[in-house]
């Protein structure tokens, strides 16, 4: 039996913890078709990456830091915008990204 999954919307929206330059370096590691720059400033940035039947917009501004007890965590709004694709294109871009920007810990 399969299981239905929810549908990928046009846009959706993210909190990720993460520096601009170490999110576009995580973006451009996972999709290198979309010639994102290796050096980028804490400034909102903008980003189209290329997919198969369309392409994304995500963009990307700081947001405030995450406190846990004495450490403190940087903070990315994202926003995800969907041209053209359909959702099998679309879940597997998200897939993709999320298991090429995932941190390890321990």
């Amino acid at each position: 039996m399969e299981v239905a999954r929810p549908a990928v919307p046009d846009v959706l929206q993210r909190d990720m913890s993460a520096t601009m330059a170490e999110f576009a370096r995580g973006l451009g590691m996972a999709f290198p078709a979309a010639g994102i720059p290796d050096h980028v400033d804490e400034a909102g940035r903008v980003f189209s990456v290329p997919m198969s039947g369309g392409h994304c917009e995500i963009a990307a501004e700081p947001g405030p830091l995450r406190k846990i007890a004495l450490l403190q965590l940087p903070t990315l709004r994202v926003r995800i915008a969907f041209i053209g694709g359909n959702q099998a294109q679309r879940r597997a871009f998200l897939t993709h990204m999320d298991l090429v920007m995932r941190r390890g810990g321990g």
